[in-house]
């Protein structure tokens, strides 16, 4: 599966998913996660990758 991920950058500031987060906020964030905290986060992902997969194959847009 294959994706793109898209944000851009203003000065010291990033822009993802339509929010502006300070450029090293992203990263703290991430490096801050403990397990506990991933795992819901990995169950969303495999769920989201699961989707795209549906809709790679289907092209419907209801998935």
């Amino acid at each position: 599966m294959h994706g793109d991920i898209v944000f851009y950058t203003h000065g010291s500031t990033i822009e993802y998913g339509g929010e502006i987060f300070a450029a090293g906020e992203l990263t703290a964030d991430i490096l801050n996660f403990i397990p506990r905290d991933y795992r819901p986060i990995q169950r969303l992902l495999e769920h989201m990758k699961e989707l795209a997969r549906q809709y790679e194959a289907t092209l419907e847009r209801g998935v």
